[in-house]
């Protein structure tokens, strides 16, 4: 009888073994599968990322001119501007910003719009100036009209260059800001 309930017990044992072995078996099972999953997916969500247009870095302008008002026989408060595209890629624009104070190395503070010509009333947004694309090498000169703004001189200006790209998703055109190839240089206009 001891030897009966010896083989048994032994049975009752072996069959808990193999319940919790198939129990572990699958726990594993799955949670391979599931990583396997998570890893097919990411692997096309990242070989297929959101493309953000950029500017090259080789996009560069200078300001080659100025020529405030009277010194040039213009009218008061007027800016001759003369850039160059010193890079190797087109520009389609150009940012203006300006400031009666040096701000010694940071962004310019003051944002005033410089109207290209002698328009009047100045439009919010013509600070975005554009005469077409700039090529490498090519200049260009504009009069931009300050006498809307609050300033009687003209101490800092800064450029930052544009370009409009298509994009890849939609093919839409998109303004895209050159924020590294910004030019900012002292001048003097009063």
């Amino acid at each position: 009888m001891a030897a009966l309930k010896k083989r048994m017990m032994n049975k009752k044992f072996s069959k808990k073994a193999i319940s919790m072995l198939v129990a572990y078996s699958l726990l594993i099972g799955i949670s391979v599968a599931m990583a396997g999953s998570v890893y097919i997916w990411l692997k096309y969500y990242v070989s297929s990322p959101l493309t953000t247009e950029s500017c090259p870095s080789e996009t560069s302008i200078i300001i080659s001119d100025y020529c405030c008002s009277e010194e040039c026989g213009m009218g008061n408060r007027q800016l001759n501007l003369t850039v160059q595209n010193h890079g190797y890629f087109n520009i389609s624009g150009y940012i203006i910003k300006m400031n009666k104070v040096d701000p010694s190395g940071k962004a310019i503070a003051g944002r005033y719009n410089l109207c290209a010509g002698a328009a009047d009333p100045c439009a919010d947004g013509d600070n975005f100036f554009s005469a077409g694309p700039l090529p490498p090498t090519f200049y260009n000169s504009t009069v931009f009209n300050y006498s809307k703004t609050d300033y009687n001189e003209i101490r800092v200006i800064q450029i930052e260059p544009y370009r409009i790209v298509s994009t890849s998703k939609t093919g839409k055109l998109e303004r895209v800001l050159c924020d590294k190839a910004i030019v900012t240089q002292k001048i003097s206009c009063s």
